[in-house]
């Protein structure tokens, strides 16, 4: 018969099934070894479809088939590594959210010129991505950069020229490719 992993009906009277033929191993022990074939078959098909469900990031569910088919073959390795590499894509797609999270928090503390809040939290990103990503070489100090040259014209502007001159050498150091930081250096 055709497997029909998504009905718990054809998964009950398979387990049913399992279960009553090793009942029998201990009459005849050839049993074993077709119990142990279809064990390993059953254990495939769900471990299988539990990595087709991690490529649309579906934990649960992966879980879920892993279970199944864990109820058939505990004991298999191949349950372990699934196990495993559902950990594992779940932890990494956490860590993902995390640092998109982390991005959005820092653009909108750049946008407010929130300045030490966005400064703790690219720290942060500096230690989740790898030196070479673009955010952390371009896009997170650029945006520190204009947020601090909006403090400085500010500072300025209040005739706070010590503040000013402070954020835009803070602003250059960051982002030494501002224009309007070094426009206003000068």
């Amino acid at each position: 018969a055709e497997a029909q992993i998504d009905n718990s009906q054809w998964e009950s009277n398979l387990l049913k099934e399992f279960l009553s033929l090793g009942s029998l191993v201990a009459e005849d022990e050839s049993i074993n070894t077709s119990l142990t074939q279809f064990r390993n078959q059953i254990v495939e098909i769900y471990t299988e479809k539990a990595y087709e469900t991690l490529q649309s990031e579906r934990f649960d569910a992966a879980d879920g088939y892993i279970d199944i088919g864990e109820r058939f073959a505990p004991e298999l390795p191949e349950i372990f590594d699934a196990r495993n590499a559902v950990a594992n894509a779940r932890e990494e797609s956490d860590r993902r959210a995390r640092i998109e999270a982390n991005k959005n928090d820092f653009k909108t503390f750049t946008d407010g010129d929130n300045i030490v809040e966005a400064e703790n939290l690219f720290k942060q990103l500096k230690t989740d991505l790898p030196e070479t990503d673009n955010f952390i070489l371009n896009e997170g100090p650029q945006l520190l950069g204009v947020s601090l040259s909006r403090l400085a014209k500010r500072k300025a502007e209040t005739k706070d020229f010590s503040d000013a001159y402070s954020f835009v050498i803070k602003g250059l150091e960051i982002d030494p490719t501002n224009i309007i930081l070094g426009a206003l250096k000068n």
